[in-house]
């Protein structure tokens, strides 16, 4: 009889053990440094679940691709003064956490984000919160706008959204910002509370209507009228740049402004250099109050309107002829001075002036090639001028400005310094509210010795606001803080109704 075969396991050598036991540890290590490598699942489900649960949407403007804050992004797009709304929302949170709304500015730097400015808070539980909140758009720029979630000993967590605003027209304004020419028919004569002579003749002034078109369809409407600085024209309210063009951006806020060429500059009639003076400036500038008043100017292209409350605003020389006006024919609700005081001029400017002024006498120029004589410029050369015009002016704003400067009236300039003592007698006659914006950096004077000196001369006026722009020169709208100095004067219009 054979034997009878029992099939056994086989048994694995100690070499076999070996390697599997091996095996076994190197899965082990791998499936722990898998683990340190990422969260448990169940807490990333719990982040994961947090962030759906906290959501931020901006309404309003254009969506669109572009790089913000240092990266390529998805933003919302408007224009300044645009509507934009944050739509903040949190929900299955366990306790009370804190919920923050906040905005921040991308600085220049890639990357960099400016200081949190407080748009909302909320205190949120297990109930769904939500809440919107309006986010400014008054400066162009890019922004962040940030919503956080603080839970007590837990991580925060947050939602960004990016936004960009620009210096164009809001889309959303309706009827957007009308450019009108202006024509007004005047009488080169003087009635103002100076004595100088003026030759009497009838001109044209040109300028332009820059305001809302709804404003233009109001039953009640208000206007500035600008009165520009020796040298300059109409550009130094109506700059040919986006940036810096200070009544287009005044009409995007909300405001009608009325920029001249003064009598002898630019689109204006010029008449002989010694047939005008501040005298007859201010008187032209009140025949043209009238007009806006009554609405019997001329327009190109649309009906002339009414307005039934006016200021004045002057820049520098255009100051001490508003100035002027003031109390010779108290036809204005409000004073704008733009740099200009009478009093605490630098040395070098009163030697400029005089240098101008001997220029008269001695070798007078036409206004511009075949017109009339008797004109000559303030500063020995461009670059002399666009130092006492410019401090931070970017220079590519500062050499086109250069380019298009004006030769002024000799009558106007001989004049200046009567008016300066006329202003200095009366300035305490002027009985409506007033506005004063200086630079600390105006080549032209002292300051802030200039601008504390005009706020005590205009006792009379019941309401002066003085504000000073830090690193600023003398040409306010074209310097670098011209967004900031048009907020200024946009916020103190629409305290007085204008």
């Amino acid at each position: 009889m054979g034997r009878v075969g029992v099939v056994r396991p086989r048994r694995a050598t100690p070499a076999v053990v070996v390697l599997l036991a091996l095996a076994a540890c190197m899965g082990a290590a791998a499936s722990g440094a898998a683990a340190a490598a990422r969260p448990d699942a169940r807490v990333h489900e719990q982040r994961n679940g947090a962030r759906q649960a906290l959501r931020l949407r901006l309404g309003g403007g254009e969506r669109r691709s572009a790089k913000v804050c240092g990266r390529t992004r998805k933003l919302t797009q408007v224009g300044r003064g645009g509507k934009v709304r944050a739509v903040a929302a949190a929900a299955g949170q366990s306790g009370k956490s804190k919920l923050r709304l906040v905005v921040r500015r991308c600085l220049p730097a890639a990357g960099r984000l400016g200081p949190a400015r407080l748009l909302g808070r909320r205190t949120v539980g297990a109930r769904p919160e939500r809440f919107k909140r309006r986010v400014p758009a008054v400066a162009a720029g890019d922004y962040a706008v940030e919503l956080r979630l603080a839970r007590r000993g837990r991580r925060r967590l947050r939602r960004v959204a990016y936004l960009r605003v620009t210096e164009t027209a809001a889309p959303e304004q309706p009827g957007g910002v009308a450019d009108i020419p202006v024509r007004f028919a005047v009488k080169n004569q003087n009635g103002s509370a100076l004595p100088c002579q003026s030759d009497g003749a009838d001109y044209t002034v040109a300028g332009r209507l820059v305001a809302p078109r709804s404003l233009l369809r109001a039953s009640s409407r208000a206007a500035v009228l600008h009165l520009h600085e020796f040298g300059f024209g109409r550009f130094f309210w109506q700059f040919p740049s986006e940036t810096y063009d200070y009544a287009h951006h005044q009409a995007l806020a909300g405001h009608a402004s009325v920029v001249l060429d003064r009598l002898g500059y630019d689109e204006s009639s010029h008449p002989p250099g010694d047939g005008t003076c501040v005298g007859s400036q201010a008187d032209i500038a009140h025949q043209i109050v009238l007009q806006l008043r009554a609405g019997s100017y001329s327009t190109v292209g649309d009906q002339p309107v009414s307005f039934k409350r006016i200021a004045l605003a002057g820049h520098s020389g255009g100051g001490a002829i508003s100035e002027l006006e003031a109390y010779s024919f108290g036809d204005i609700d409000a004073l704008i001075l733009f740099a200009y005081a009478d009093s605490n001029f630098t040395n070098p400017s009163i030697q400029a002036a005089n240098d101008q002024g001997f220029r008269c006498l001695t070798s007078p120029e036409e206004a511009e090639p075949g017109g009339p004589g008797g004109y000559a410029y303030f500063g020995s050369s461009p670059e002399e001028w666009r130092g006492f015009m410019f401090t931070s002016a970017e220079p590519a704003v500062a050499a086109a400005a250069a380019a298009l400067r004006n030769r002024d009236p000799c009558g106007d300039t001989n004049s200046f310094t009567p008016t300066v003592v006329s202003n200095n007698q009366h300035g305490g006659e002027i009985r409506v509210p007033a506005l004063l914006l200086y630079g600390t950096s105006d080549a032209i004077y002292q300051q802030p010795q200039a601008g504390e000196a005009q706020r005590d001369l205009l006792s009379g006026s019941p309401d002066v606001t003085l504000h000073f722009f830090e690193g600023t020169g003398h040409a306010l709208t074209l310097e670098r803080s011209a967004p900031q100095m048009r907020a200024v004067v946009s916020n103190w219009l629409g305290r007085h109704g204008l």
